[in-house]
């Protein structure tokens, strides 16, 4: 008998469904017999989204952190031209 296994579809990123660079498609269980640095790549969300979902996750987090920065700026001169006045 010849047992022939399932095709791999091998790991896809959560945003866009596109396959991820640097990780091979393997079986479950053939992950398992795998090291960590061979599972993953290294950077933020690393087995999880491709390159550019991770950047434009990335840019998206830095504009809202300084939207707020630019917010509380803006209030803090209201305020002081209110005194003023």
């Amino acid at each position: 008998m010849h047992y022939v296994t399932k095709a791999a579809a091998g790991p896809k990123c959560g945003d866009c469904k596109k396959g991820i660079a640097g990780v091979p498609c393997l079986r479950p269980t053939e992950y398992k017999q795998l090291p960590k640095h061979k599972r993953t790549v290294n950077r933020a969300y690393g087995g999880m989204l491709c390159a550019q979902c991770t950047k434009t996750r990335v840019m998206r987090a830095f504009i809202v952190g300084e939207h707020k920065i630019v917010r509380k700026v803006l209030i803090e001169k209201a305020k002081q031209k209110n005194m003023k006045a």
